[in-house]
């Protein structure tokens, strides 16, 4: 789910072996600190022609595409469990509490807070709602 302003070229990961190995290795790395001349050497590339590379294949500079990435995993760990906040943004590689909040809201609109009330709330409508098939003998919406 990117960003309202976030088109991502995500055919390029398949296309090219370099981004491949630089997702491969993101997805292993991502709680760790993970820098551009790190990727660009998974990548074979110089840290500047890969930056260049990046941002011409998929579509976004490789600092979007990564706090993208860290922000959708966050809001999956959100809504599977009920850890505290800024142990969720370190699980997704934020160092600190605010930069992961000021991240978050740019990318959804939301604190995490107020996603996590947000989706909690989804969950039990959706709980209620599931539970209307579970009684035996009524159909759906014949209440």
């Amino acid at each position: 789910m990117p960003g309202p302003n976030i088109l991502i070229n995500e055919g390029a990961f398949e296309y090219y072996g370099s981004l491949r190995r630089v997702r491969k290795y993101v997805m292993e790395n991502f709680p760790k600190k993970i820098t551009l001349a790190a990727v660009a050497r998974v990548a074979s590339m110089e840290r500047t022609y890969f930056s260049a590379f990046f941002h011409r294949k998929v579509g976004v500079s490789f600092r979007d595409w990564l706090r993208e990435l860290r922000i959708q995993k966050a809001m999956w760990i959100m809504s599977e469990c009920d850890d505290p906040i800024a142990r969720v943004g370190r699980a997704v590689g934020f160092g600190q509490i605010r930069s992961f909040e000021r991240a978050f809201k740019k990318a959804t609109q939301q604190t995490p807070v107020q996603y996590r009330r947000e989706n909690l709330r989804a969950t039990v409508v959706s709980k209620e709602t599931s539970s209307e098939f579970l009684t035996p003998g009524i159909a759906p919406n014949t209440m």
